[in-house]
């Protein structure tokens, strides 16, 4: 038979995958069993299972929180296993982070300007990065700001700001598979221009 189909990857706990596939699109025949084969892309070796012909889906489980996997899918007739399989990356996931025990704003010295750092996050993944989202509130007219940025640092320079608007800064840990942990923030007001 020819590949599976359209595989979908699903971290459904830290230590387990799920993936589900729809049956090859040239069967050329019944399709009796399929071959699901994984291992971290970073390890040569595999690991594998049988699954029932008439089954589309199975859960791989005891698997390392936070590592990048590569899942091959066979389909398998009477005949034999087909030649080509379906190929897919997932990667098992964790709670989100904690928050940053620390944001500080620094106070500001140059106009349109402000530095923020904070502490280190606890996660049982690698923090991949930070994003960081503030919104001012412009102290001389009616109107709001809002803006954000990532980083890999455990600070941002904030440039170009309004002058003279009390900034609320919120920074939280980004882990595997995009997961945002909790926010923390902190407040300073930038200088008269």
């Amino acid at each position: 038979p020819g590949p599976p189909a359209d595989t979908r990857i699903h971290s459904e706990t830290s230590h387990s995958l799920l993936v589900a596939w729809k049956p090859p699109e040239k069967p050329r025949g019944i399709i009796t069993n399929y071959t699901v084969t994984w291992n971290p892309s970073s390890v040569n070796g595999n690991n594998s299972d049988h699954v029932n012909g008439n089954i589309t889906h199975y859960n791989i489980t005891s698997l390392e929180a936070c590592i990048p996997y590569i899942i091959k899918i066979k389909a398998a007739t009477i005949k034999g296993y087909g030649d080509q399989y379906i190929e897919a990356n997932g990667t098992t996931s964790d709670k989100p982070p904690e928050a940053t025990q620390k944001v500080t704003c620094d106070p500001p010295t140059i106009p349109r300007y402000l530095t923020v750092s904070w502490s280190t996050i606890r996660s049982s993944c690698p923090v991949r990065r930070y994003s960081v989202n503030y919104t001012g509130r412009v102290l001389w007219s009616h109107n709001n700001t809002h803006d954000s940025r990532c980083t890999d640092s455990i600070y941002v320079d904030l440039k170009n700001l309004t002058s003279w608007t009390t900034y609320n800064v919120c920074v939280a840990g980004v882990i595997a598979n995009d997961i945002v942990g909790a926010w923390n923030c902190c407040q300073a007001t930038t200088l008269e221009s």
